[in-house]
């Protein structure tokens, strides 16, 4: 299962790389009436309304699995699709508002839909590669044993002594011997 700080690194990740296609793919489409302000606008609604509803569509389909269970591959696909088809709806309706009568069906909803099949790939590539990551630390998690400890001051004490430098240890010249010079 993926963490609160997975979920909010994958998404992060997706929302920097949604924002560098979304200004390319307005240009595209609109040309000269994808202003810097207009397009930075448009991107900057569309995808701070996607922040909140990725994430918690994240924490929703990872609330489904049970405890400790992975995502299959099939969920992440159903997963992206439920989030995707909200995020077309989004898109489309905030294209009308900025670009007016320029939004035609035909480009709002050639843009909407090269962004998101651009999206979908992006999404299934990260969910995959943010599962792997879960996984993995998971095994890691399960299979490390515990490095051992130094022994404490205590049983450092007790530890049985090299018997042949027990007397020299005690003042009683055993082990080495010494003469008087």
């Amino acid at each position: 299962m993926q963490t609160h700080r997975q979920s909010r690194l994958e998404v992060s990740i997706d929302f920097g790389l949604s924002l560098l296609v979304n200004l390319g793919v307005q240009v595209l489409f609109y040309g000269r009436l994808a202003t810097p302000g207009r397009s930075s606008a448009f991107a900057a609604l569309v995808l701070g309304l996607a922040l909140p509803r990725r994430y918690g569509m994240r924490r929703g389909f990872n609330k489904l699995l049970p405890s400790g269970g992975r995502q299959p591959r099939w969920h992440s696909w159903l997963e992206v699709g439920t989030d995707t088809m909200g995020g077309i709806i989004v898109a489309f309706l905030l294209q009308r508002l900025f670009y007016g009568s320029a939004a035609t069906w035909g480009k709002a909803g050639g843009l909407t839909v090269c962004l998101y099949a651009i999206t979908m790939v992006r999404r299934y590539i990260l969910r995959r590669i943010f599962e792997a990551w879960s996984t993995r630390q998971e095994r890691l998690l399960l299979t490390s044993t515990p490095l051992p400890h130094p022994p404490a001051p205590e049983q450092a004490a007790e530890r049985p002594r090299d018997p042949s430098l027990q007397g020299a240890r005690d003042g009683e010249g055993g082990g080495v011997e010494h003469s008087p010079v």
